[in-house]
């Protein structure tokens, strides 16, 4: 497997669900071998976020969107203007807010070092049943996928300066970070029973 080229970036989204705070990463790759500038990122991020309100119901707030350079070595995080108090565009009520929609995340290629997952919250209730995504929760979730994918996917993503993948610390390890360990997600596959967002502490692996 060919080693992939340009900077690693470590994208965090950070929202309330119910007052409880949930967060998401993403691990991406800067398309250009010269490093894009901070705004350009921002640009993309900012389609990130948009996506992503487009699951969650509207008490759902984004506090802040944020990310940094992993490689060669981490940097200080940067915050993208213009994502603190972004809503979700879902209406109906709340589900539980510990209660996510897990996407898996395909890399074309079997084993735990080689596929990833991300739990989306702030569900609504228009999207789901007790303990699953009904129908027009998974035309949402399919959408989000083919949506993300058309932006982010590291061979015909029309987003300009940013690819989506996993990483894997067995592959890349952890200090440095390094691009031996990212992989592009070439499918996201919205899963239909409904999961419990995985405990995690705030700033920990940020």
């Amino acid at each position: 497997m060919a080693v992939a080229q340009g900077d690693l970036i470590q994208v965090t989204a950070r929202y309330l669900v119910d007052a409880q705070l949930c967060e998401n990463v993403f691990m991406m790759r800067n398309r250009s071998l010269s490093p894009s500038t901070d705004a350009q990122i921002d640009s993309d991020i900012v389609l990130m976020a948009q996506e992503m309100q487009n699951l969650q119901y509207s008490g759902t707030t984004h506090l802040q969107w944020m990310w940094k350079r992993m490689t060669p070595v981490a940097f200080d995080e940067h915050f993208v203007a213009g994502t603190n108090g972004l809503t979700g565009n879902v209406g109906g009520a709340a589900t539980n807010s510990t209660i996510a929609c897990c996407i898996t995340n395909r890399t074309g290629v079997a084993g735990k070092t080689h596929r990833g997952r991300t739990y989306i919250g702030g569900l609504s209730t228009n999207h789901t049943t007790p303990d699953r995504l009904n129908t027009t929760g998974q035309t949402a979730f399919n959408t989000y996928a083919n949506n993300f994918s058309a932006l982010f996917d590291d061979a015909v993503g029309t987003a300009l300066y940013l690819a989506f993948g996993i990483y894997s610390r067995l592959l890349g390890g952890t200090n440095p970070f390094t691009l031996a360990g990212w992989q592009a997600v070439v499918q996201l596959v919205p899963q239909p029973i409904l999961g419990n967002q995985r405990r995690r502490r705030v700033g920990v692996g940020i």
